[in-house]
């Protein structure tokens, strides 16, 4: 794993709220759906039993996978940074692009239905659809 996840304060919350539901809800409703299948007789042959451990592991991977990410998050605040440069967490404004605007994020906050930005200078930048890396002209970096 790395050594730390940068992301913003808003990705910093959406990782804990998935967690909390996770741990409060996912893993309660997970835990009486094997109840129920145990229920339903000889294990070695319900499937319903079998979905659910395997629903099991994976929330349980997802579980620590985030715990990690949360102890080795370091959370920029984009609002304290400036310059004429794109850096993570700003947001900017392109000309002939279908977005207002997009916001340069981490891996883990990344909708590929939305923006992606790297590290460029004012001008020219190359920004990412859901398809394709496209060029388009940078106005302004807020």
């Amino acid at each position: 794993m790395a050594d730390k996840y940068p992301m913003t304060p808003a990705g910093h919350a959406t990782m804990k709220a998935q967690l909390w539901k996770l741990k409060n809800v996912d893993r309660i409703a997970n835990s009486r759906a094997i109840e129920v299948a145990r229920g339903h007789g000889d294990l070695s042959e319900n499937a319903d039993y079998s979905a659910a451990k395997e629903e099991q592991g994976l929330i349980e991977a997802r579980i620590r996978e985030l715990e990690a990410k949360l102890t080795l998050a370091e959370v920029i605040d984009p609002t304290k940074l400036s310059g004429s440069r794109v850096k993570f967490g700003a947001t900017v404004t392109i000309d002939g692009s279908p977005f207002d605007n997009a916001s340069s994020v981490s891996a883990d906050e990344f909708d590929p239905n939305e923006t992606n930005n790297t590290d460029k200078d004012a001008g020219l930048q190359l920004f990412a659809d859901a398809e394709q890396w496209k060029r388009f002209k940078l106005l302004e970096i807020d």
